[in-house]
C-alpha cells in the first residue's frame, strides 16, 4: 500500500546536509511544517527502513 499512495508526505526536498537547517528555518517562518526524513547514502538500490 505504501508504493501505490500518498501516505502523508506531499512533497520532498533534497538538500545539501549543510543547508539542512537554513531550509527548515525558511520553511518554518513560512508557516508551514517540514520533517527530515532520511538520507542519501552511496549504495546500489532502494532500502526501505521502518
Amino acid at each position: 500500500m505504501f508504493k501505490t499512495f500518498n501516505m502523508g508526505i506531499g512533497f520532498i526536498l533534497a538538500v545539501d546536509p549543510a543547508e539542512a537547517d537554513a531550509v527548515m528555518a525558511t520553511i518554518d517562518a513560512m508557516g508551514e511544517k517540514a520533517y527530515r526524513v532520511g538520507t542519501v547514502t552511496q549504495g546500489e538500490g532502494v532500502r526501505y527502513i521502518k
